[in-house]
């Protein structure tokens, strides 16, 4: 078994930075081992904690464990309007999934092995939702607020929403993790903090998780994993062989484990010389279903020492989370819209999107719309005259209410504002570009505008300047409406500048076509990184200083497009912390040959890649799609995974596993749709 003696968080933390490039689902190392970095101190400070809750964890056993030890939380949700903007009961059942983690009640304890069992511990801990906020109002223990930092988060998200840590555990729910300095690639699934935060950073103590990772079906156990390390557990494998995590009853674990290897034995000097509990919360495999009773002896020696406040019976009460049932809080009134942009005639739907408390009735009121106002909790409505409308919404229940007006919300537009084709835009009018532009996404310097610097002919283009963009920003340059139906040609080209900052920059333009004034759009091509680059990587700001650093593009456009009297163009950038990009001589007319719809395109992923078991296709499709999927082997058979089907616009998921396929080796698979057909080749072992 491990030594309980105490370990050099310069051993782990070492050892894990040679991981950087593993996507894996926990970031807690690396973050402390970044504020030890700038505050040498803080391991000093670390180091004692640990060395204190360890002493004490032989004082906690989990066999004299009395009562639930009850936590109160808050989640922050920190959205865009995306599908980060997380559901309650996505939230509740998060919190019942580790309610059955931390008393060993949950389902898959029937899967522990046998060696395991006698040391499988109820850890009486249980999470309870906030019904009273630090302020002494109602709360249903989540908090949502708005920011596009959720796609490019850290610690710099906490600001935005911050509850007392001693009377709190504070849970930040966010789209995406971006940790400066690392592959954008780097998918990272969540992180904690230890309880020495408590005496060195108490602002930022608490959880920051990916909102993938939150009640899902799949990979629930992030956030079982993350409390794990708030109460002060490490890793299994924290260490290596020689290494430990203070904890006598787990195996010593060389790294960590991926997929659910159970019979793997990576080290061999403890004594008895036992397999890595790979079924453990605190390794990163995907069947962890337990704590030991030393892991509990540790967290409840945690909380005991630095995290007694939180749990005391003053402060339950003062949190609210012995309300039984919860008070019912008034809403805080909010609402989505099923399209902002439409033609006029077109209908809107409107989605109640309150929080904190259930509204059992809705007054809204519609600028422009018809009817100008309803009652009821999801109306749908007519614009038919162009304009910029406000929506309202009051929402209420028996606690009170609360009102919100969105401002210029619901834009309609008319008919095309371009009839005499073909089209040519070079940028050279100021003010045309000022008013039949559109620009969207970043309101501060890095945004789409109009440049006098650079042109492929003429003085003028329009560029994007990214080079101080956050990663993940998203920035859209939309096109006044075209009337398609009497272009004479099918096409749509452009000219484009644009070199990376240094070759891990991952910049993405896609461009995106619409018919129906911006309800929806279609994709027609896309490039990232190294393969949008018109030039070597420049390190310093990119100005494009002749012809030759330009590339021109053509677009074959589908009858869909081209036969409609009311056409926008978007073209889409999506900074990976890269360099400027330009953007000249937009022409719609002229015959090319088609651009082949490709994998970058629609965003295709194969994973994992080689596979032991299964891999899973992902792709997104912009407009509805006949689509089959079938493997070929090395010998030339043919093996169907799908037959052809019709799929809706968005997101999929195709599993494959290797009982289909047959047998382990190289398969090439062929996702073939009425416009495309994309090869991937597969390894099976």
């Amino acid at each position: 078994m491990k030594s309980i003696a105490s370990l050099s968080l310069l051993i782990i933390f070492g050892i894990i930075s040679a991981m950087a490039q593993i996507n894996v689902p926990c970031y807690t190392n690396e973050m402390m081992a970044k504020r030890i970095a700038e505050n040498p101190e803080i391991e000093r400070i670390h180091q004692q904690v640990n060395d204190i809750v360890t002493a004490h964890s032989e004082n906690y056993p989990a066999s004299s464990r009395g009562g639930a030890t009850v936590i109160p939380v808050v989640f922050h949700v920190i959205h865009a309007n995306g599908p980060e903007n997380i559901s309650k009961e996505r939230i509740e059942l998060q919190i019942e999934k580790m309610n059955e983690d931390f008393s060993l009640s949950n389902p898959d304890t029937a899967n522990i092995e046998s060696i395991f069992k006698p040391v499988a511990a109820n850890a009486g801990i249980e999470f309870r939702l906030a019904n009273i906020d630090p302020n002494g109002n109602c709360t249903d223990g989540i908090v949502r607020v708005y920011s596009e930092l959720t796609y490019d988060a850290n610690d710099n998200v906490k600001p935005l929403s911050r509850w007392p840590n001693t009377k709190y555990l504070n849970i930040w729910v966010v789209s995406y993790i971006e940790l400066e300095g690392d592959d954008p690639d780097f998918v990272v699934g969540g992180y904690a903090y230890y309880p020495s935060v408590v005496n060195w950073g108490p602002e930022i103590d608490g959880i920051v998780i990916r909102a993938d990772q939150v009640g899902a079906t799949f990979n629930s156990r992030t956030l079982t994993h993350e409390v794990g390390h708030y109460l002060n557990l490490a890793h299994t494998f924290d260490g290596g062989c020689f290494g430990g995590d203070n904890v006598s009853d787990t195996p010593p674990t060389a790294e960590p484990n991926y997929g659910c290897p159970l019979n793997l034995n990576s080290c061999n000097n403890d004594n008895p010389n036992i397999k890595d509990n790979v079924q453990n919360y605190m390794d990163y495999s995907d069947c962890g279903v337990m704590f030991t009773q030393g892991q509990v002896s540790r967290m409840l020696s945690a909380i005991s020492n630095y995290r007694l406040q939180l749990v005391s019976s003053g402060n339950l009460a003062a949190t609210g989370v012995n309300n039984n049932p919860p008070d019912l809080c008034k809403p805080t009134a909010d609402f989505l819209a099923s399209n902002y942009q439409v033609c006029a005639g077109n209908t809107v739907t409107f989605t109640d999107q309150s929080w904190n408390g259930q509204p059992t009735q809705w007054s809204w009121t519609f600028d422009g719309g018809s009817p100008q106002s309803a009652t009821t909790e999801n109306p749908t409505i007519t614009y038919n005259t162009p304009g910029i409308y406000d929506v309202t919404l009051v929402a209420s229940n028996s606690s009170g209410s609360d009102t919100e007006t969105k401002t210029a919300h619901v834009q309609v537009y008319g008919n095309a504002l371009l009839t005499n084709a073909p089209y040519a835009e070079g940028f050279e009018d100021v003010s045309f570009f000022n008013n039949n532009w559109e620009i969207e996404g970043s309101q501060g310097g890095q945004q789409w505008s109009r440049y006098s610097g650079a042109a492929y002919t003429g003085s003028s283009c329009v560029r994007i300047n990214n080079f101080n963009s956050s990663v993940g920003e998203i920035d859209n340059l939309i096109s006044p409406s075209y009337d398609m139906s009497v272009a004479p040609n099918t096409t749509m080209k452009f000219k484009y500048a644009y070199v990376q900052r240094d070759e891990d920059s991952s910049d993405k333009l896609r461009v995106l076509f619409s018919t129906n004034c911006g309800a929806t759009w279609i994709l027609r091509w896309s490039k990232t990184g190294s393969t949008l680059a018109t030039g070597n990587p420049q390190s310093s700001p990119f100005i494009p200083s002749s012809t030759s650093q330009w590339e021109a593009v053509s677009i074959n456009l589908p009858s869909s497009i081209y036969e409609s009297d009311n056409v926008r163009m978007r073209f889409e950038f999506t900074s990976g912390r890269g360099n400027m990009l330009y953007i000249d001589d937009i022409n719609l007319g002229g015959t090319v040959g088609i651009e082949d719809i490709t994998a970058e395109t629609i965003r295709l992923t194969l994973s994992p890649n080689p596979t032991e078991n299964s891999s899973v296709l992902s792709f997104e499709l912009m407009e509805s799609e006949r689509i089959a999927l079938y493997a070929t082997d090395m010998m030339g058979k043919r093996m169907q995974i799908t037959g052809a089907q019709q799929l809706a616009p968005g997101q999929h998921r195709i599993e494959i596993h290797k009982e289909l396929l047959g047998a382990a080796g190289i398969y090439m698979l062929t996702l073939e749709g009425e416009n495309m057909r994309i090869v991937e080749k597969l390894v099976v072992y």
